[in-house]
């Protein structure tokens, strides 16, 4: 937090795809929980309460907070109301005080939820309706139909490792395959499914799985990470794939890359590291 010492260097700070601040002069911002359902429904973020945005200069500045006991109260027993707030997702310790440059700031640290959790929502007055948002660069959108779909697939235990019947081992490029298994071998040199072939290899991963044909046939994680850019969209018409680097966590003061698979709009971090190893 030193770096926050002066208050002319947030001239660089920025909104992103994990940050996100708001006045909070009185009581929270209505508009924060739409930022709490597109966190939750993304790769998690913070929210700090107590910065104020010139909205003709893009510049940020630090008013704080005057009450912050006051308003940690008011947002653990509203984050707590299922008519308000459908599900909470947060961590005993995701909000905190922080004082920076003589004022109070409130910073609330809200997590990914869990794949069984999605879509999180909120209760949105305008349309007397709870709504999933989700995480676009700096902002806060409503979900689509195609969110909704993908995350609720995601979250059917199991989903990524369903034999996809149609396909077969040719949907495969063998030279990703190779280079997959080269770096598997190195990081595990002691487990025996190196010595496998090729295929009961890749079942093992999850990346293929018995059909009701009794054949192997290719999982959807084992298509997104092994299988041809046209065979995925033909299976996949919003299929995207994109490298993006970005600063996270920035008031907790780590910083890196961020690699992430995109499909259609929805952001699945390291696809597949979870999908294949579980």
């Amino acid at each position: 937090m030193g770096f926050l010492s002066d208050a002319g260097e947030l001239d660089d700070l920025r909104e992103g795809q994990y940050l996100e601040f708001k006045e909070a002069a009185f009581s929270l911002p209505r508009d924060m929980w739409e930022t709490y359902s597109a966190f939750a429904n993304a790769e998690g973020g913070e929210i700090v309460l107590g910065v104020r945005e010139d909205k003709e200069s893009h510049r940020f500045y630090l008013d704080g907070v005057p009450n912050p006991d006051d308003l940690i109260a008011e947002f653990w027993s509203t984050v707590r109301n299922k008519q308000k707030v459908e599900r909470d997702v947060m961590l005993f310790d995701g909000v905190e005080t922080v004082r920076a440059n003589g004022v109070d700031l409130v910073v609330v640290s809200v997590p990914r939820a869990e794949r069984e959790k999605k879509p999180v929502r909120v209760y949105d007055r305008s349309e007397k309706s709870f709504v999933a948002y989700v995480r676009r660069g700096s902002g806060d959108f409503k979900a689509t139909d195609s969110d909704i779909s993908l995350m609720r697939y995601d979250g059917i235990p199991g989903a990524d490792r369903k034999a996809l019947s149609q396909f077969g081992m040719d949907c495969f490029d063998q030279e990703t395959v190779a280079r997959y298994r080269s770096i598997y071998a190195s990081s595990k040199p002691k487990s025996p499914w190196n010595q496998d072939s090729t295929e009961d290899f890749l079942y093992h991963i999850g990346a293929l799985a018995k059909g009701r044909d009794s054949f192997l046939h290719p999982t959807q994680a084992g298509l997104l990470a092994f299988g041809y850019e046209y065979e995925i969209t033909n299976y996949l018409l919003q299929y995207l794939l994109d490298y993006r680097g970005e600063l996270r966590a920035i008031f907790a003061g780590t910083t890196g890359w961020c690699p992430r698979a995109v499909i259609g709009a929805v952001t699945l971090s390291i696809f597949t590291c979870r999908s294949l190893t579980g």
